[in-house]
């Protein structure tokens, strides 16, 4: 699937990434922490951890989960 990651606002990322996280896309979800991070001038791992911080905040455990294969990978 190729998605232009570019014009969709951050709100709809985060919620982007909730959808790859639930279909265990690995590498979509992957590109859309490294957009996020672009964006906010972060690291990639300061973005996974407020995607977990969020995660965490919302019971979305899928995505959680995939904070935590991502943060492995790294």
């Amino acid at each position: 699937m190729n998605v232009n990651l570019r014009n969709i606002s951050n709100i709809e990322l985060a919620k982007l990434f909730d959808l790859a996280a639930k279909a265990d896309d690995r590498h979509l979800a992957k590109k859309i922490v490294y957009r996020l991070a672009y964006r906010h001038h972060e690291s990639f791992e300061a973005q996974l951890r407020y995607l977990g911080k969020r995660a965490i905040k919302r019971d979305n455990y899928s995505s959680f989960n995939m904070v935590a294969k991502l943060w492995k990978d790294r």
